[in-house]
């Protein structure tokens, strides 16, 4: 079937203009809200709150495709090609129209920032999400009936970005991609054990859909294989994802925008870097004020890693932060820490 035809005749191309319209009104209605960093990993996975609408809508598009080659009798008959080679033609338009609705939707929110480009490993790991839908809704709809094969695999699909977020579950949160939005602070970064967790999950429900796909239609052992990789996907969530439903990590990187006013040197994210000036001055000013008052302090002030050699000292910013909050910030950094517990944490991105 030519590329052509297949577009024209498929509902998933119908369906994303008005998703695109749908959720522009949603990001724009939700972004003004609230202040957001420049931090394009942060502002990417905030935009994939709107998985929950858009990845159903394009795996029951791609069971109607199923449903169609069946009710058509091209299901029965012998073929040329392997059948997953059909089926990945067939759900071809849903893949490239939910991609096209979830760049859109990160595009939003990255360029509300001034950013131009959304964070790849969110991109990567939504995008593996809605492939496995897409392929599971394709293989349902090859097995059961349309009327009952596309309210299910919408409902399904739906319920699946839902229960997690209730279930109190943080392997069963990671795997099924829905901790994501929950990434980052400025000074955090996606864990990479969520990222195994929700491709090897994403993984194992197309190698599920795969086996409904080129097995005998109605058989019980269909199903056992097919649920043979979903166990090892669990298994493996289990394992490598954080125990809590927080899918962060220490953000590496150095802090590499750094400024020396009144012989006190600080060092911030290049997010924060039109906060430099301002914060250079504060932290020059309360040095200056607590070495005349005999305090001994850091003279060298950073985001993200200290250099324990040149006795830095941690700091934790937030875009638009006035000098009373800054000096705050600084005093947090002066305060010896727990050394079992480590730096006070920063402020939830979340909080007020």
């Amino acid at each position: 079937m030519r590329l052509r035809t297949l577009v024209l005749i498929a509902p998933a191309a119908w369906l994303v203009p008005p998703m695109l319209a749908i959720i522009w009104l949603y990001i724009a209605s939700s972004i003004t809200f609230e202040p957001r960093e420049p931090y394009s990993l942060y502002l990417t996975a905030r935009s994939m709150n709107v998985l929950g609408l858009i990845v159903p809508v394009f795996a029951a598009a791609a069971a109607w495709e199923g449903t169609r080659l069946v009710r058509g009798g091209v299901w029965q008959l012998a073929m040329v090609r392997h059948r997953v080679s059909v089926a990945a033609w067939s759900i071809l338009p849903a893949l490239a129209g939910g991609a096209v609705v979830i760049v859109t939707a990160a595009l939003l929110v990255v360029t509300s920032q001034g950013l131009l480009v959304p964070e790849p490993i969110v991109l990567l790991a939504v995008g593996s999400i809605l492939v496995a839908h897409v392929a599971a809704g394709f293989a349902i709809g090859t097995r059961l009936v349309r009327s009952i094969a596309i309210p299910l695999v919408l409902l399904a699909s739906f319920l699946s970005f839902v229960l997690p977020r209730v279930a109190g579950s943080a392997w069963l949160r990671h795997m099924s991609g829905t901790s994501i939005e929950l990434c980052c602070g400025t000074d955090q970064w996606l864990d990479t054990g969520v990222v195994v967790a929700v491709m090897g999950g994403s993984l194992a429900l197309v190698l599920a859909s795969a086996v409904l796909v080129t097995r005998h239609r109605g058989t019980r052992s269909d199903f056992a294989v097919a649920s043979l990789p979903l166990v090892v996907a669990v298994a493996v969530a289990m394992l490598v994802t954080p125990s809590t439903v927080k899918p962060t990590t220490p953000r590496l990187s150095v802090a590499d925008r750094c400024l020396v006013d009144g012989g006190v040197e600080v060092c911030l994210w290049p997010e924060h870097e039109p906060m430099l000036a301002d914060v250079a001055s504060v932290a020059s000013e309360a040095v200056a004020a607590w070495t005349a008052a005999g305090v001994t302090v850091p003279t060298v002030y950073r985001e993200g890693v200290v250099d324990s050699d040149d006795g830095s000292a941690h700091l934790y910013l937030r875009m638009g932060s006035g000098r009373e909050d800054i000096l705050a910030r600084i005093t947090d950094g002066v305060i010896p820490s727990d050394p079992e517990e480590g730096p006070t944490p920063p402020c939830s991105l979340d909080e007020p």
